[in-house]
């Protein structure tokens, strides 16, 4: 389930494709919460009410970012530039507007199980 989760090439089948999920939406968590932290005693907060909105804010965006490059690497890794893998893409930026990670990393996992550009030729 947790195969080879940092070959982005690799084409998963649909339960590979749920642990890749579930692992990457663990990595984003902790990696925006650490963003977070990192940045917040820059931003000059008085009160926690202030830093946990600016947290959140900062977190947030972390996200969206990570996400939609995220989806453009598979798409690169896999060299498979059609235009539904490229939509897909956007659409997984999209949804992390929306969702965040939760919904940002659907379409992400489903690039996973696409195959690539030379699985396609061969």
């Amino acid at each position: 389930m947790f195969i080879k989760l940092f070959e982005f090439s690799f084409t998963r089948n649909t339960k590979q494709a749920i642990g890749f999920y579930i692992a990457w939406f663990v990595i984003l968590a902790v990696a925006s919460g650490l963003f977070s932290a990192a940045v917040i005693p820059f931003l000059g907060g008085t009160t926690f009410r202030e830093g946990f909105s600016e947290g959140v804010k900062i977190g947030s965006s972390f996200v969206i970012i990570a996400d939609t490059f995220f989806a453009f690497w598979i798409v690169k890794s896999k060299r498979s530039f059609s235009v539904t893998n490229v939509a897909l893409a956007f659409l997984a930026g999209a949804l992390s507007i929306f969702g965040g990670a939760v919904l940002g990393l659907i379409p992400i996992a489903y690039l996973t199980t696409r195959p690539d550009n030379t699985e396609l030729s061969a």
